[in-house]
């Protein structure tokens, strides 16, 4: 049993659907991608209905899960049930603590810009900060993680038109661009959001640990979809960027290479049918390998029409209904096996609905 009542994780969105998904996923043999071959955590929550080691086993190993219940020290049902649960109190316990919050798709207050990715909607995310920044209009500022001294430029100036508009802005804490659209939002005093690729509870790179607590501390919010103490890999970065170009309004490209991580933002932001403007320092030569949106705009000699493309995809969000806006982005990319294979369609069930530990576990 955890140290927190049930009732009080289930107002984090910690339910037993999710609990049940958190512990499964610390089963030795079976990790994110696992996971999500499964499904929704009501998905995960149902495999628990057959009361067979067996069928569990066999259910998670076909698809991609390298679960030893032997190895594992399980032998039967009932070690294999409190294992699970004890598991998953122990994550949602440390979640708890750390003032996370946990929404799944199935949730009242999951945010209706997500059901805009189609089969690509997160099953989850876990959010620590001000969750109703997800409801508001915002804008992505992404680039290169080596910007040029002039490259670094593009990032303040942007926030700094941003901070005229009151919008938040959305990055990925990483090194380069990121941290200074970050830090330079802090700086300005307009909140923001960060899309981790890494798991909330070890953000990357740890050397921007402080950083994630300042952006909550100044209002701001930190999103992840992985695991809670997951360590990023290439193809994690590329999957998050889906998320990014989702919750952002327009994404503004600053100094950045065609074939990049912005590059697959970009991609994820046109086939949303979210506006990209790329940038560049006026009166300076171009890097030849530099990437190019349709929207460009050499700044600051162009500020006017740059103010004026950003200005009216914000008013456009203000106009549009996103609760009642079609997915226009279906699944091309999977996430990533663990071959580095792309992933089978994830098989999404409803939510069964149990109220408590004692019905299931």
């Amino acid at each position: 049993m955890g140290s927190y009542p049930l009732q009080d994780l289930e107002q984090h969105g910690f339910t037993p659907s999710v609990i049940a998904a958190l512990g499964v996923a610390a089963l030795p043999g079976i990790g994110w991608v696992t996971l999500q071959h499964l499904g929704s955590p009501g998905s995960v929550l149902e495999l628990f209905t057959s009361e067979s080691l067996g069928e569990f086993t066999s259910a998670v190993n076909g698809v991609g899960g390298k679960f030893a219940p032997a190895s594992a020290g399980i032998d039967t049902w009932q070690i294999l049930r409190e294992r699970v649960w004890h598991q998953g109190r122990v994550l949602a316990d440390q979640l708890f603590s750390a003032n996370v919050h946990c929404l799944t798709s199935s949730s009242p207050d999951y945010p209706q810009r997500f059901r805009d990715l189609g089969s690509r909607e997160p099953f989850w995310l876990f959010l620590r900060g001000s969750l109703a920044l997800l409801n508001h209009p915002s804008v992505a500022v992404v680039g290169t993680r080596c910007p040029t001294w002039a490259g670094q430029f593009l990032p303040h100036y942007s926030v700094a038109l941003l901070a005229e508009l009151g919008v938040p802005v959305v990055s990925g804490l990483a090194k380069g661009i990121d941290s200074v659209a970050h830090e330079w939002a802090l700086k300005m005093q307009i909140p923001t959001i960060s899309v981790l690729s890494s798991g909330l509870l070890s953000p990357y790179p740890a050397r921007n640990a402080n950083l994630a607590d300042r952006i909550v501390a100044a209002g701001g919010l930190l999103v992840s979809e992985y695991l809670p103490q997951q360590q990023p890999n290439a193809e994690m970065f590329v999957w998050r960027n889906r998320l990014q170009a989702c919750i952002a309004t327009c994404v503004i490209a600053t100094e950045w290479k065609r074939s990049s991580g912005t590059a697959h933002t970009l991609r994820f932001a046109d086939e949303l049918n979210r506006p990209t403007l790329s940038t560049h320092v006026s009166a300076l030569p171009r890097l030849p390998d530099a990437g190019l949106t349709r929207n460009h705009f050499e700044l600051p000699r162009e500020q006017e029409a740059f103010r004026a493309v950003v200005d009216g995809a914000l008013k456009s969000f203000a106009k549009s209904d996103i609760k009642k806006a079609a997915p226009v982005c279906q699944r091309t990319d999977e996430p990533w096996d663990e071959n580095g294979e792309p992933a089978d369609e994830n098989k999404v069930s409803s939510t069964p609905q149990f109220k408590g530990q004692d019905q299931l576990f």
